[in-house]
Parts: structure tokens; C-alpha cells; sequence
């Protein structure tokens, strides 16, 4: 093994276990780590990832439901009472904006509503 590959240390899926540089194949497992130790955690760490980026992009989502919802609800504001051209306008543009909440709904929980715009 040659000494730039000798402190690295890698996670075999195909074997579930940790494995030196002179391993399986690159794409049978995760790394390269540091030390044996962190090898051993890589599906943990594989997992914790996982779940922090889910949680960044429900709250990304849910930051956006609330911004299409104010952009939703200044748009009605904005239509004058006189003009029907311009209140038919602001109705589809509010649908347009009120369509995209609907379609992230589901990627959300309303813990993640309740912080408001990130």
C-alpha cells in the first residue's frame, strides 16, 4: 500500500465491514475516512446526513409555502375594485402562487411552518 493511502480507511457495503485502501471496488463502499473508528460509523454518519439534509429542505420548502402565501395575499391587496382586467390578473397570478403551496404541502410538517420565511 502506498503511503498516501495509508491512513485511509473505507466501509465495503458488499461486505459490511472496514477495509483498507486495497479494498473492493470504489463503488462497494463509502470513504475514504480517517481513522477505522470512523469507518465503522459510516452508515450512521451516511444516515445523520440523510436526515439533516431532509430537514433543511422541509424547511426550505416550508419557506417558501410562507413566501408564495404573502406574495398570494399582497396580490389580492393589490387589485383596485374598479379595474376587472387587473382583478382578473391578480386572482390568477394569487392562484399561481396559492398552486405551488399546494404542491409542496407534502413535503412538509407544521413544525416547519411555524418559524416563518428562513
Amino acid at each position: 500500500m502506498s503511503d498516501s493511502h495509508a491512513q485511509e480507511w473505507y466501509f465495503c457495503l458488499k461486505h459490511h465491514r472496514v477495509e483498507p485502501y486495497q479494498g473492493c471496488k470504489a463503488a462497494d463502499r463509502l470513504g475514504p475516512y480517517a481513522s477505522e473508528a470512523e469507518a465503522e460509523r459510516a452508515l450512521q454518519t451516511v444516515a445523520e446526513r440523510n436526515d439533516r439534509w431532509d430537514e433543511e429542505d422541509r424547511k426550505s420548502v416550508a419557506s417558501l409555502i410562507v413566501s408564495a402565501m404573502m406574495t398570494a395575499t399582497e396580490t389580492l391587496l393589490e387589485a383596485p375594485p374598479d379595474d376587472a382586467a387587473r382583478q382578473a390578473a391578480v386572482v390568477r397570478e394569487a392562484e399561481k402562487q396559492i398552486r405551488l403551496i399546494v404542491l409542496a404541502i407534502p413535503h412538509i410538517t407544521p413544525s416547519d411552518l411555524a418559524d416563518g420565511p428562513g
